[in-house]
């Protein structure tokens, strides 16, 4: 079964249960009209759709690994000033800032990249534009610092493939 194969079967069936033998694969999910990848085995936690559209999963096998999507229409700023605002609202809680700055995701999408830690779990927050700058996407992942650097390909790769429907 080749990889194509193997995301139609999971997006047709549903979320699946966490497989360590393959890791990698990613399930199609859609929620109002955003559409995202998450990884396969990760359970729906919250849906909500207003003028945001907010879909939040989580590893059943490692509860602090969280995937937290929101889509924003007509939302004012750019990338860096709602991530300067976040980085303020990090600083006033008392959260550890370890990381702040541009990046680019493989396939050249440009974002912001807040990285911090509460309570044992770190987060990366991703800002950016979507449907030619009309739309503000943040995408928060999150896992327990000990297996942040495990889960940290998986969780970018999703945060980087989240769109709208424009």
């Amino acid at each position: 079964m080749t990889r194509t194969q193997a995301l139609q079967l999971l997006a047709a069936n549903g979320i699946t249960t966490v497989s360590r033998a393959a890791p990698g694969l990613f399930a199609a999910v859609h929620a109002g009209r955003l559409s995202a990848i998450v990884p396969a085995g990760w359970h729906a936690t919250a849906q909500a759709a207003s003028s945001a559209t907010r879909a939040e999963f989580s590893n059943p096998a490692q509860p602090n690994s969280t995937l937290t999507i929101v889509e924003e229409q007509g939302v004012g700023g750019s990338d860096r000033d709602r991530a300067l605002t976040a980085r303020k609202s990090v600083a006033a809680k008392g959260f550890t800032q370890s990381g702040f700055g541009a990046i680019t995701f493989p396939g050249g999408r440009s974002a912001w990249r807040l990285t911090y830690t509460s309570g044992g779990v770190i987060h990366s927050t991703y800002f950016y534009s979507a449907c030619n700058g009309t739309d503000a996407m943040v995408i928060d992942v999150s896992a327990a610092s000990q297996s942040f650097a495990h889960e940290q390909a998986t969780l970018e790769t999703a945060a980087a493939n989240a769109e709208p429907q424009c």
